[in-house]
Order: C-alpha cells, then sequence, then structure tokens
C-alpha cells in the first residue's frame, strides 16, 4: 500500500492508486476510480459525500516515483484546444489522456467539458403599440421574431431571442341608418331609437376593443287617403311609390305615382319607398265602380239597407242637390255637390224609410232606402 509503480507488472489485472482529487476540498462529480493497469477496470463510488473531510479524498503519504491522475472542466464554445493533450476538441463530454511525468511515470489527465454557448428564449404578448426589449433596449412595433448576440462569463457568444405579439386595444364606430328598428350583432341587442351605443369587449388579440353605434331610425308615412271618389292619395312626400292589388298582391302596372284612380272595384294598397325605408299601406277597398244603377239612373248609391253611412255615385260632375226626406215629407239632409263620389253621414237620422232625391238643371230623381 506504501508502493506505487511506474509501469505496470506482468499479468496485472487492476492497479487503483486514489492519489488525485483535491484534500478536504470539493471534488462532486469525481466519482470514478481510476484503473491505471490500462486494463480499463475503472469503477464508479456511490455513498460518499465527495465534499469536506468525511467521505473524500484526503491528504496521504508523499510516495515517490507515483502515478497521477487529475481532473478537470473547462467551457467550450464549439472547439476547444487541450494543450495537455495537445489536441483540438469539437465536442463536449469527458476526455482523458496518458502523458508520462519527468519521474518517468504515468499520469492520467481526465477533461470534462461543458458547453459555454446559451440560447434562452422569451414570448411576449401586449395589447400595446409598441415594446420596449429590456435586453438590448430596443423598442419594436411590429409582431415578429428578435435576437440579440452576447458575449456570457464563459466568453461565448449567446443568443436572446424574443417572440413579440402585439395587438393593440382598438376603438372603432359603425354608423347605420334602419327603419323602425336594427339588431346591432355586436352586443345582441335590437335598438328603435336614435342614439349612440358603446359595447366593451375583447378583440381577437386579446386586447381591449371598444366599438361604437352611431344608430340613426328612419321611419317613413305609409298612411293612404281615401278622397271618395275613386281615387286614394298616399300621404308620403319625396318617396316612391307602387300600387298594389291586394286580392293578387301584385303591382299593377304604371300606377307609380301617389295618387291611384280606381277602375274596378277590389282591394288596393301602396307599397311606398323613402330611399331607406320601404313599407306597405293598409288596403282600401272601393267596391262602388260600375254599378248596375247605372244602366238606368245617372247615379247609383249604397248600401240598402244603410247603417251610417251611404254613398251616392254620380257619372258626370255636374251641379247636382242632394235631399234626404223622411216619411212626414220633412227634408233631414242637404247635399250641394259636383264630386262623382259622395258620402253621406247618417248616424244623425233615426231608424225608418227614407227617400233620396237628386236634382239637377235637366231632372229630379226620387229613390227609396232604409236607414238601420
Amino acid at each position: 500500500m506504501l508502493t506505487e509503480y511506474c509501469t505496470s507488472p506482468t499479468n496485472l489485472v487492476a492497479y487503483y492508486n486514489f492519489n488525485y482529487g483535491t484534500a478536504n476540498g470539493s471534488n462532486s462529480g469525481m466519482n470514478s476510480v481510476i484503473d491505471f493497469s490500462s486494463n480499463g477496470n475503472t469503477l464508479t463510488m456511490s455513498g460518499a459525500s465527495m465534499s469536506g473531510t468525511s467521505s473524500n479524498y484526503i491528504t496521504g503519504i508523499n510516495v515517490p516515483y507515483q502515478m497521477t491522475a487529475s481532473f478537470t472542466s473547462d467551457y467550450t464554445c464549439g472547439s476547444y484546444f487541450w494543450a495537455a493533450a495537445n489536441q483540438t476538441i469539437t465536442s463536449i463530454g469527458n476526455f482523458n489522456t496518458t502523458v508520462t511525468s519527468s519521474t518517468g511515470c504515468d499520469s492520467v489527465l481526465n477533461l470534462y467539458l461543458s458547453s459555454g454557448l446559451n440560447f434562452s428564449s422569451e414570448t411576449v404578448d401586449t395589447c400595446t403599440a409598441s415594446y420596449t426589449w429590456p435586453v438590448n433596449g430596443m423598442t419594436y412595433t411590429t409582431p415578429g421574431t428578435y435576437q440579440e448576440t452576447y458575449t456570457n462569463i464563459h466568453g461565448c457568444d449567446s443568443i436572446r431571442q424574443l417572440n413579440l405579439s402585439i395587438g393593440q386595444n382598438t376603438t372603432t364606430t359603425q354608423t347605420v341608418t334602419a327603419c323602425y328598428d336594427y339588431y346591432w350583432p355586436v352586443d345582441g341587442n335590437t335598438y328603435n331609437t336614435t342614439g349612440v351605443y358603446v359595447a366593451n369587449l375583447n378583440n381577437q388579440t386579446g386586447c381591449d376593443s371598444s366599438i361604437t353605434l352611431d344608430l340613426t331610425i328612419a321611419t317613413i308615412d305609409n298612411t293612404i287617403t281615401d278622397n271618395g271618389d275613386l281615387t286614394l292619395t298616399a300621404n308620403a312626400t319625396g318617396a316612391v311609390f307602387q300600387w298594389i292589388d291586394c286580392s293578387t298582391n301584385t303591382e299593377i302596372t304604371g300606377e307609380t305615382n301617389a295618387s291611384f284612380t280606381a277602375t274596378q272595384n277590389g282591394s288596393y294598397a301602396c307599397v311606398i319607398t323613402n330611399g331607406t325605408c320601404t313599407d306597405t299601406s293598409e288596403c282600401i277597398t272601393i267596391d262602388y265602380v260600375s254599378t248596375e244603377d247605372f244602366e238606368t239612373e245617372q247615379f247609383a248609391y249604397y248600401p240598402n239597407p244603410a247603417n251610417n253611412q251611404l254613398h251616392v255615385i254620380f257619372q258626370e260632375g255636374t251641379e247636382k242637390t242632394i235631399s234626404i226626406i223622411n216619411a212626414a215629407g220633412q227634408n233631414v239632409y242637404t247635399l250641394q255637390t259636383n264630386k262623382l263620389n259622395n258620402t253621406i253621414n247618417l248616424e244623425g237620422l233615426e231608424k225608418g224609410v227614407y227617400l233620396l232625391q237628386v236634382s239637377s238643371e235637366q231632372e229630379i230623381t226620387t229613390n227609396r232606402f232604409v236607414k238601420n
């Protein structure tokens, strides 16, 4: 145990001298016991702390002409020149070589190389319009991948990478004009009043988004007036008109004016468009065109019996006098008219039989009707 070999004796199987490491120091990672027989029977130690004065290498006796082993570690930036072995190493890991000392004994040199290169990557998502990277102080306004190269403590070039996403807070305005009401898909609400409405939500990048709806609710006058003379008039102004037959819901060819004159009995309405809105009026019934009474008389009247109204229609628009006479021979109603279509209010008359008298310069015609 107090003797060492400089050369291995014949038939030597294994030779361990435990004479490397730092006595009572930190030998962490040095868990191999070198076989100096060149037979490669290296041992692996376990359960030793490899630090301090316990379970570690200690100072032994000074044995001359000893064989030695040494362990060193270093970092490489890509290639490493190991002067002790006069060797250039281009990879990382454990390396060893045997050299002959001045005393003629072999010594085993062990080298552990680690990579001194560093690469680190960080990802940043921001809702601001720009981002300043603390690594280099640069301000970026567009998303992308950016890199910065620097020299680390091992003297190697290292790379810091920034993966940047920029999603800005947004503010937008929508201007809408709608008829009567408007469904806004942004917030799922239906509005029927002109006004300004705001919705706050997250946009597709996860940032705050404010959307303003500037809404104008338009309306259209869809009323029509029955003039009582076979003519219907739409009350809207500055609009486009199309009269339709309500019984078939079809357009009446050529009837695109505000007024429409019926040429036959039926139900009529007007489709009105003012550039923003389109609406259809109520249907008005005309049932006093081409009555059979015109075959024998110059006028017609209906209904008979009548309730609250009696309609009197003339073929010609000359001046006439319409009179209603009760059973006692009293004149209870008089109307001077030159209209073709006339409507008489009967609400003030009692139930009974009355005479309808029509007078003109040429003749006087009398007919009977019943008031219910």
